[in-house]
């Protein structure tokens, strides 16, 4: 690295840093980011443009707000598409370990419908939907506008809505992933509650695939089994990064789930590593 990259760098590090501190990290990337995609007027053009068209699955597409609040960049066709590879894979997996994709599903951390709307279909199979959300804008437009799925809004903390052994299966893609260690345990508990004997959880982590943005110190304890949490006071949103080594959500259940199948970088719309439980009787 060159003095002048350096020195950008350890800047950047520095005012990140003295913001967090302040508790303004979150509010001054987002609008940096914001900022960004307003001098970017081939992006905004491109947006409005694939809003008129009409989706192959005929349903509209996010505004772009929300689409960064998800995704953490504005592209709505972008989102489209990675929505429905994340739909892909979910098959895929279901398929591989002999298991039917009916009975009552639940998105955990649906967020805008990125992966829901592309379950529409599963209604006329007796599959009944269901999303969940902490933020009440998301959820409200998934009401609008994806009427085949049952939604709601979840607190920051536990518990949900639903009754135990409510679901089939629950999974959640990317959200582990902004947990802090605390929040970990209570939300994977909380989804056991809900979830029926012998019904299965999906959820996806970073992995040993993404340790590189860790310092040695972090990979340290990453290799040792510890659960590595990056920006911890962010809990809940795209900010805090939490690393996961390959057993520690399966000994976090305390014996209230079973391996089914563990896929390296298989959420092929996230870049994460895919958990596969069963929920132990």
């Amino acid at each position: 690295m060159c003095l002048s990259c350096y020195y950008c760098f350890a800047m950047k590090t520095l005012c990140n840093s003295v913001l967090d501190r302040l508790g303004l990290g979150a509010a001054a990337r987002n609008t940096l980011n914001r900022l960004r995609y307003m001098c970017n007027p081939g992006m905004i053009i491109r947006n409005m443009r694939c809003r008129r068209k009409e989706t192959p699955d005929g349903l509209p597409l996010q505004t772009p707000g929300m689409v960064f609040l998800v995704s953490g960049q504005f592209d709505v066709l972008e989102l489209y598409y990675n929505g429905e590879k994340g739909a892909s894979w979910i098959r895929e997996l279901l398929r591989r370990n002999s298991i039917p994709l009916g009975g009552r599903i639940l998105d955990f951390g649906c967020g805008c419908g990125r992966v829901l709307r592309f379950w529409k279909d599963l209604q006329c199979g007796g599959g009944r939907l269901y999303g969940t959300d902490c933020n009440p804008g998301l959820i409200g437009w998934c009401a609008e506008n994806l009427d085949f799925a049952e939604v709601a809004v979840n607190d920051p903390s536990p518990p949900t809505r639903y009754q135990d052994g409510f679901f089939d299966l629950v999974y959640a893609i990317s959200v582990f992933t902004h947990l802090s260690e605390e929040m970990q345990g209570r939300w994977l508990k909380e989804l056991m509650r809900i979830t029926a004997p012998g019904g299965h959880i999906i959820i996806t982590v970073h992995g040993r695939s993404r340790t590189g943005v860790l310092d040695p110190e972090q990979i340290d304890r990453f290799e040792q089994g510890e659960l590595v949490i990056r920006g911890g006071r962010y809990s809940g949103s795209n900010i805090c990064g939490a690393y996961h080594p390959r057993n520690y959500l399966l000994e976090l259940s305390e014996g209230g789930l079973e391996e089914v199948d563990y896929v390296e970088s298989g959420a092929t719309d996230a870049a994460q590593d895919v958990h596969l439980f069963r929920r132990t009787p």
